[in-house]
């Protein structure tokens, strides 16, 4: 165990005002907890854990079987406290979706045999913190703990009260409010005086209520660092190597699901089809940019790259039969799709090297290739290159919101530092960064809107000119408004305490899909010169 760390709380003996009939829980146990009594000669040994007195928590042991027993206190107790019968149900729900919590084994409801309600869960062994700065452990460890912790409070508060059978469980409405209230009273009730500080901090939080008060999560009441069992030591690294190569890692977020809901609900859906949302390339273009501040965003209103241009590739080529078994359920989002051009020992720049075949055999088709994409025959490359119209200028919306938040970041950490005995931003250099930043931003913003209005009004053959040049122009110009945000933080711009590396590497990633700078830069010039040449009467 490192230093700081326990593998059990603080047990001891039962308190004189916690004791109950032994014989009697032992006896209730053998008759209808199962595999109880598999050491029928082994005495049941009883001690009581230090912390958790809200309700009195024990820790139970029959030969080699471990449990651990939750009951309420003794004495005239407040109607709404101590709902044992409550902490059961909950638990046992959310066993029963894998969220880490003991296994609860059995409730009992009748008084009788220890002399008030309880229930008996599985008995965790693992590590307890009971330093907040967790000593004798390293930094990626730390790390990797504190990251844990905050996925399952995340992910406990992305259930649904209803997905869990948990109606009726109480109140949702006012919940903020409520608590606000009950704290007030609280303080008031036991302050000997004023407090200026509690005072303050009750207003405020009054104040600041949300106007929307109707959220329903489950809510953890005392969700802290020592009140969690962590995995042994040695299992600590092994488990997340482990999750990150199991298909765990490509589920998403169940709050995704929640906010897809919510969006569907507004009718926030499928917005980049014109047919479906009845928006222009230009407005949604401003969604776009919006949306392009959240790395999952695009996700939450199923406008999220390939799926876009791969819906539009099923809407304009697929056959009915198609449709009806991708077009659809990408639609509804209820799957994802990927776009699988580039091939490994080709230059995927030049979508004519192709080398993945496909050919008819009787009533089916032979692919061969190391990749997965097919289309119909002899329209492979028509259809690849229609899909990139619209899709193209998307991704470039996107990078418009991407640079933006860049930005902001740059300027709040240009005015929280100092170097040489000045804020960041009254450094020339640094100024300038911020100045050219945003000169940038409203240029491809610009270019980008325009491209958007010419596939409006002339369609994506008549924009194909604009939307190569935004293809060039966004990527480069966010890249390099990324990169001088990432300097003007440091070494924290490069670590996962700022979203700035993913934002640089999707933006560069940019640079090569949907064709390359250098292709783009060709066809523009290509475009260019013949333009100049009608204008000249020269033939070029």
């Amino acid at each position: 165990m490192g230093a700081g760390a326990t593998g059990e709380p603080e047990v001891g003996e039962v308190l004189p005002q916690h004791k109950f009939d032994l014989k009697s829980l032992e006896a209730y146990l053998q008759q209808h907890l199962p595999g109880f009594g598999a050491t029928p000669e082994s005495r049941l040994l009883v001690a009581q854990y230090r912390s958790g007195q809200s309700n009195p928590t024990f820790y139970l042991q029959k030969g080699f079987q471990t449990y651990v027993l939750r009951k309420k206190p003794p004495g005239l107790l407040l109607p709404k406290a101590h709902k044992i019968d409550r902490e059961f149900k909950v638990q046992k729900a959310l066993y029963s979706v894998g969220f880490p919590v003991p296994k609860p084994l059995l409730y009992c409801s009748d008084a009788s045999v220890i002399g008030t309600e309880f229930y008996v869960m599985e008995h965790v062994q693992g590590r307890i913190f009971h330093d907040f700065s967790i000593p004798g452990v390293s930094p990626a460890e730390r790390s990797a703990l504190y990251v844990a912790m905050t996925e399952t409070l995340a992910r406990l508060h992305s259930f649904s009260v209803q997905s869990l059978q948990l109606e009726g469980y109480g109140t949702a409405a006012g919940y903020c409010k409520r608590q606000v209230l009950t704290w007030t009273k609280q303080y008031q009730a036991t302050a000997h005086q004023d407090i200026p500080a509690m005072v303050q901090l009750s207003e405020w939080l009054m104040k600041n209520v949300p106007d929307n008060d109707n959220e329903e999560s489950l809510i953890h009441g005392d969700f802290k660092l020592d009140n969690i069992v962590f995995h042994p030591k040695e299992e600590v690294i092994e488990f997340y190597i482990q999750n990150e190569n199991s298909m765990d890692k490509w589920r998403k977020p169940l709050v995704i699901d929640k906010l897809k809901e919510m969006a569907k609900a507004e009718d926030l859906w499928n917005l980049f089809l014109p047919a479906v949302s009845g928006l222009s390339q230009v407005d949604y273009a401003l969604i776009a940019e919006e949306t392009g501040r959240c790395f999952f965003a695009p996700d939450v209103f199923n406008c999220q790259a390939p799926d876009t241009g791969n819906m539009e590739v099923l809407h304009l080529y697929g056959n009915e039969e198609q449709k009806r078994q991708w077009l659809e359920p990408l639609l509804q989002g209820h799957i994802t799709s990927a776009f699988c051009m580039t091939e490994p020992d080709v230059a995927s720049s030049d979508a004519t090297n192709i080398e993945c075949s496909i050919h008819q055999d009787g009533d089916s088709y032979v692919v061969n290739g190391k990749k997965w994409w097919t289309s119909g025959e002899g329209r492979g490359f028509e259809i690849s290159q229609g899909r990139l119209g619209p899709g193209r200028i998307h991704h470039c919306m996107r990078t418009v919101g991407l640079a933006e938040r860049a930005l902001q970041i740059m300027c709040e950490r240009a005015t929280q530092r100092v170097a040489f005995k000045k804020e960041l931003y009254a450094h020339e250099v640094v100024a300038h960064w911020i100045a050219e930043s945003r000169i940038a931003i409203e240029e491809i913003r610009l270019l980008t809107l325009k491209a958007a209005h010419s596939i409006d009004t002339l369609g994506s053959a008549g924009a194909k000119k604009e939307i190569a040049m935004i293809k060039v122009a966004a990527p480069r110009a966010v890249c390099k408004i990324i990169d001088r945000a990432i300097q003007v933080c440091g070494g924290a711009g490069v670590s996962q305490d700022y979203p700035l590396a993913n934002m640089y590497a999707l933006t560069r990633t940019l640079r090569i899909a949907d064709g390359p700078d250098e292709v783009h830069l060709s066809a523009i010039a290509g475009m260019e010169l013949r333009e100049q040449a009608k204008g000249l009467s020269a033939k070029m």
